[in-house]
């Protein structure tokens, strides 16, 4: 590997590291999803009873969420793991599951009142770093610069 981006500061050894901004995570569902499963409101438990739909095993997203919104976990929440988030959004679409899911990639959802979010006002970001070899750099200058210029594009940095 000679590059890669993660949610890590610091890079390896023999490495830099680019910060590309921050990608924010929206939990979201589809209005009759929040009719049945949170008709009473918006709570932990709830919450950890609703099927959520997580990217894999290793994905902390959900958990970090839920801990910021509510102090505690006391137990896993119900889940499925789909590792394509394409495929979360649309179990999430069809009123599946709820999920985090990129700001971007539900923009027009949330707009059209096709997906409200379930804690509103609520959400995730993540910081994002770019990572390459020292080595490579002059190989891999253009497409670091192309990709920087993207993140600021499509990125929050504030």
């Amino acid at each position: 590997v000679l590059a890669c981006i993660t949610s890590e500061r610091l890079p390896p050894g023999g490495c830099k590291s680019v910060f590309l901004g921050r990608m924010v995570y929206l939990c979201v569902a589809t209005p009759s999803f929040m009719q049945r499963y949170f008709a009473d409101g918006v709570e932990l438990g709830p919450l950890l009873k609703a099927p959520a739909v997580i990217y894999g095993w290793d994905d902390k997203l959900h958990e970090i969420y839920l801990m910021r919104c509510f102090k505690k976990l006391p137990f896993s929440p119900t889940c499925y793991f789909v590792p394509h988030i394409v495929a979360m959004k649309t179990m999430v679409l069809e009123s599946l599951a709820y999920a985090l899911l990129p700001k971007q990639m539900v923009a027009e959802e949330l707009k059209k009142s096709i997906l409200t979010e379930v804690l509103a006002g609520k959400n995730l970001a993540v910081n994002l770093y770019w990572h390459y070899s020292e080595a490579a750099h002059p190989v891999l200058r253009p497409f670091t610069q192309a990709l920087v210029s993207f993140a600021g594009q499509v990125l929050e940095r504030w």
